[in-house]
């Protein structure tokens, strides 16, 4: 019998590195670094649609980074959970046009790839002044 010790120290670390590296990348507005977390494989699951492979994932990050200008957004991480290959975080951010008074988002990971991600937002548009 082959009795191995595993320890989940590694794999936490590692998936609280990716959820920092893809909010970071978010922030600064950086689409090739999100990008960089996913493979072929990966799904985004919104309230509106499902964004499956490489494909999918870049036109909605693409379109989505927009209401995020670099430089105009204040984004902030209220909530980082991490267990294993699994993270979750919360978040609220104000930019110039919208408000999301609760962002959520939960990431599995494999192979330090983020293979499945949920996201949720509550969004509120603000009026324009001219």
């Amino acid at each position: 019998m082959n009795n191995r010790i595993v320890d989940n120290t590694d794999v936490q670390n590692k998936t609280k590195d990716i959820v920092i590296h893809h909010m970071d990348s978010f922030y600064d507005n950086d689409i090739d670094a999100l990008m960089s977390d996913y493979t072929e494989e990966s799904i985004i699951m919104t309230l509106e649609q499902t964004f499956k492979g490489l494909k999918e994932i870049r036109l909605f990050i693409t379109e989505f980074i927009t209401y995020f200008p670099k430089g105009k957004t204040i984004l902030v991480l209220d909530k980082l959970s991490v267990e294993n290959d699994l993270g979750y975080v919360v978040w609220h951010a104000h930019t110039p046009n919208i408000k999301i008074s609760l962002g959520s988002g939960t990431f599995i990971l494999k192979n330090g790839k983020i293979l499945k991600q949920t996201f949720v937002g509550q969004l509120d548009k603000k009026a324009l002044i001219t």
